[in-house]
């Protein structure tokens, strides 16, 4: 029988692709000039660190598999496979779209909305954990702790350790698993980032950081970050009344608390462990409790912000599922056929 060999788009291709073309129309229905420069911006600036990352992946994958025996043979053979090299070149291509949509929606949130939700959130906060706000208990509970200098650190570090792992996955040796896991990793993205523009939110130390004043120097680089993205969102501001944005805005510094991604991409990572690496588990368990905790004591995020990522975060996985059924999956377990399978009537 001879082998369908014509080009079939997968489902996160055509994902990232609309959410590219949505992102640019909504922009310039918004006023903004996206020019051919704003996606040569995103290729300098992630096109190397995607690759670098994949390459992460390929890497973390041998680890994985030095045992049993043979499984890392049939890995290394997979990576000369001509099918196997362009199916990661276009897990690229779509990284690069969807980082795109992502960058430029994020920072244009006060363009697109200027409405803010912190005071609901925070008021939202306290009402589901019994009248208690999670950001002042934890904060008080931590302070002068080591807790403190722990998390701060943890979640600096959320975004290598969380591509590592998305690297893992995209670079697997089943083809139908890593279209389907890129297709969950493009989906959370881009809920994520239109939630964003549908509920702009500050986060709870950007809006209210008199909170944080007793814990400024015992969170250096959570407090050293949000200054910096302020400057920048004030700088994005301020073009609503002048017209023209002023010179030196970075697009990758948008800010925006709902949903929060961290955790969401955290989520997403450990489902994926479970369907495809259960040894692995336990490693994201710890990284995703300690960035929730993070993400709350660092004030970067509201408890309700960190719920609905990890709703995001499974409606992505199931959606997965679903797709690319029609590409091979050497790693798949084939079920036990039961003593009546293939009885006729």
């Amino acid at each position: 029988m001879r082998r369908d060999t014509r080009f079939r788009p997968e489902a996160f291709e055509l994902l990232a692709l609309v959410a590219f073309i949505s992102t640019v129309l909504t922009l310039l229905v918004g006023g903004l000039r996206m020019t051919p420069r704003t996606l040569g911006f995103i290729v300098r600036e992630t096109g190397p660190f995607l690759m670098l990352f994949l390459g992460v992946g390929v890497v973390a994958n041998v680890l994985f598999r030095l045992r049993p025996a043979g499984a890392l043979r049939q890995y290394l053979q997979s990576l000369r496979s001509p099918s196997w090299l362009f199916l990661t070149l276009r897990i690229w291509v779509a990284g690069v779209l969807i980082l795109y949509a992502y960058t430029w929606l994020k920072v244009a949130i006060p363009l697109l909305n200027e409405r803010l939700w912190d005071a609901e959130l925070a008021r939202l906060d306290q009402t589901i954990h019994a009248g208690l706000s999670p950001s002042r208990f934890l904060v008080a509970l931590c302070e002068g702790t080591p807790l403190l200098w722990l998390l701060d650190n943890v979640y600096a570090i959320w975004l290598p350790m969380t591509m590592s792992g998305a690297g893992f996955f995209a670079m697997t040796l089943s083809p139908r698993a890593r279209a389907q896991f890129f297709f969950s990793y493009v989906m959370i993205w881009t809920l994520g980032v239109w939630t964003y523009v549908a509920l702009p939110a500050l986060g709870p130390a950007l809006a209210y950081p008199w909170e944080w004043t007793t814990v400024h120097a015992e969170l250096p680089r959570a407090f050293e970050t949000q200054a910096l993205l302020m400057g920048n969102y004030e700088k994005i501001v301020e073009s609503r009344t002048t017209g023209v944005l002023r010179a030196g805005f970075n697009p990758s510094l948008g800010v925006a608390a709902m949903p929060s991604l961290h955790v969401g991409i955290l989520v997403l990572l450990l489902l994926w462990c479970f369907r495809r690496a259960r040894s692995l588990a336990a490693l994201f368990l710890a990284a995703l409790m300690l960035t929730f905790l993070g993400s709350i004591v660092t004030g970067w995020h509201y408890a309700v912000d960190a719920y609905v990522g990890g709703v995001l975060a499974y409606v992505s996985f199931a959606a997965s599922s679903r797709v690319s059924l029609h590409l091979p999956d050497p790693e798949e377990i084939p079920r036990p056929r039961t003593p009546l399978q293939g009885v006729g009537p």
